[in-house]
């Protein structure tokens, strides 16, 4: 299974809880020359959560993936997607 780059970044999630490994997995899978992982929890797609104020935009949430080195995938790390309903 590969990931498809056409569609637009994000390709992947990082969902877990506080404390069980998630930035530990961000920075194992930064290590590969193919992956960047955002850096910090943007939780752009829990609406339902007060976590970020004020949210992200569009169009601040799609620059999160521009700046990757050239890496081609790009994954979101934001752990409390677990907790919302909307994500």
């Amino acid at each position: 299974m590969g990931v498809d780059l056409e569609q637009p970044p994000p390709h992947f999630f990082i969902v877990g809880a506080p404390k069980c490994g998630t930035t530990s997995m961000a920075q194992y899978l930064n290590q590969h020359p193919d992956v960047f992982v955002v850096r910090g929890e943007p939780h752009y797609f829990g609406s339902d959560l007060a976590y970020n104020s004020p949210r992200l935009t569009p169009a601040q949430y799609r620059a999160l993936c521009r700046d990757t080195g050239g890496k081609p995938v790009c994954g979101d790390r934001s752990t409390w997607y677990l907790y919302s309903r909307n994500a």
